[in-house]
């Protein structure tokens, strides 16, 4: 039984990537078609899919192309240290796109309990969230833990810690 073969066009409709994409793959050497014709139009077999699937999966996870190439050629420990790499990435983005949502969440909290807030003072405490880390890496170099905790309200619970935030956007005296 003979293995299908297909036209760049109909591979790119089975495979959803592009025609363009298709070419430039080829160009880079990161997937080659079985054949030309004679008039230079790419043939792929069906084994190319598995290939493009490696190369969309690995796409996918944020490689780039030279990444891709590279794990497409190299054994399987290459392959684990670009995924462990990428996965340590991908979990530090995490880490930045929570700090960024509940410092805006934070923000909003105050905000909401001012009866006015200008642009400035919302820009403010943006910046305080953003480099609060700094500042408790600071503390944490220069006073004891039982200084450091009372600061930081280490033995709060996270709502009362928010409750004193407010109160002090408030101005309110703490008790």
């Amino acid at each position: 039984m003979e293995e299908k073969i297909y036209t760049v066009g109909e591979f790119a409709r089975l495979t959803g990537v592009t025609e363009r994409t298709l070419r430039y793959y080829d160009q880079e050497n990161l997937l080659k078609p079985a054949e030309y014709e004679d008039n230079g139009r790419r043939l792929y077999s069906h084994g190319a899919l598995f290939e493009l699937n490696k190369i969309l999966a690995l796409k996918f996870i944020g490689c780039s192309l030279a990444e891709i190439k590279k794990c497409i050629q190299s054994p399987a420990q290459q392959v684990i240290d670009t995924l462990i790499k990428h996965k340590q990435q991908l979990m530090n983005k995490r880490r930045h796109i929570d700090k960024a949502i509940d410092t805006i969440s934070r923000a909003e909290a105050m905000i909401r309990n001012k009866s006015q807030a200008d642009s400035d003072h919302v820009l403010s405490l943006l910046w305080h969230y953003q480099h609060e880390e700094e500042g408790v890496q600071w503390f944490t170099e220069h006073f004891s833990n039982e200084s450091l905790d009372k600061m930081l309200m280490s033995h709060h619970s996270r709502k009362e810690q928010r409750e004193a935030e407010q109160k002090i956007s408030r101005h309110e005296p703490s008790v």
